[in-house]
């Protein structure tokens, strides 16, 4: 049988890295709203789809055109989704029209021209080198690949972007990612989670130990599905606000996390300043695991303990004589 002193400890870690889990998860997305990063990663997946290295290429005609500015909020925010018909879509409306985005649904090179003269017509007049356009010589390939087919070629440019989709994915998360190892450091540092000192005072502490193992419990009781929406919240600093003051809170100054008593902690032990470096690292590392995994964790272990609290009960309950 698992000691239930054990138990506890591992339930109150659980908690205590879901709750910083969810609150980095919370803070990642609310600086990545305001900052556009999702936006920004789309701009810059776009730009160097359609331009050539040395400068040169479409994306300052595909920003111009009237759809595109119609995405973007107040018409300066950038725009974080873009489908690739809409894509194609604007693309297509470029080569129409050299990159004039006034004779949008007036005129068209298609018209007179084949798609592959289009493309040489809009290189010739705003390129300094079509010639050596990288992206000219790309797309020409999908019109001629397409037997100057619009339909087709637009399929192919359709294909084209969401390829390059998938790369931006990737960029975003990188970003996402660094984003979060910082913010995880900082609230580490901030609130002095120090997983050793923790763990010293759980040890130590069994009132303290089975307190805060039993808050765990009841967030899981009242907390049934991880991540549900509460009621009544619209906003991310709303959502900030709610769960700082309603779950995180109470943790925190329960566990007496933060420095004025975490100095007189290390000042008392001298050389565990050292310890504590390394105990902030098992907690960036922690963090790092995410809210889901550490809700899974409290799920199992909770239901472990309360099935090592019936157990010992029932020995501990005294038998009948005769």
């Amino acid at each position: 049988m698992i000691n239930s002193q054990i138990l506890d400890i591992v339930l109150g870690f659980s908690f205590l890295f879901f709750l910083f889990s969810t609150l980095v998860t919370l803070l990642v997305e609310y600086a990545s709203s305001k900052m556009d990063l999702r936006a920004k990663n789309l701009k810059k997946g776009i730009v160097k789809l359609l331009d050539d290295s040395e400068g040169q290429g479409l994306s300052k005609f595909f920003f111009e055109h009237p759809l595109i500015k119609g995405l973007s909020e107040n018409g300066n925010k950038g725009f974080s989704n873009l489908s690739s018909d809409k894509f194609s879509k604007v693309l297509m409306d470029v080569l129409r029209t050299g990159g004039d985005s006034k004779k949008v649904g007036r005129e068209s090179n298609f018209d007179n021209y084949t798609i592959t003269q289009s493309i040489d017509k809009v290189g010739k007049d705003n390129f300094k080198n079509p010639e050596g356009s990288e992206t000219l010589g790309l797309i020409k390939t999908f019109s001629k690949e397409a037997s100057e087919d619009i339909k087709e070629f637009q399929n192919k440019l359709e294909s084209w972007f969401d390829e390059q989709g998938d790369r931006m994915k990737d960029w975003f998360s990188r970003e996402i990612k660094k984003v979060t190892l910082i913010t995880s450091v900082i609230l580490v540092l901030l609130f002095n989670i120090d997983t050793v000192r923790i763990y010293e005072t759980l040890s130590q502490n069994e009132q303290l130990r089975i307190q805060f193992a039993n808050s765990a419990s009841e967030y899981f009781k009242t907390n049934p599905k991880e991540g549900e929406e509460k009621k009544g919240v619209d906003t991310l600093q709303e959502k900030l606000t709610q769960f700082y003051s309603g779950s995180l809170e109470g943790s925190i100054n329960l566990l007496g996390l933060g420095w004025p008593q975490g100095w007189a902690y290390y000042e008392e032990r001298g050389l565990r300043m050292l310890w504590a470096l390394f105990g902030m690292a098992l907690s960036v590392l922690a963090i790092s695991f995410g809210a889901p995994f550490w809700y899974d964790v409290i799920s199992r272990v909770n239901k472990l303990r309360n099935t090592t609290q019936q157990n010992q009960s029932k020995i501990i309950k005294p038998q009948p004589v005769g």
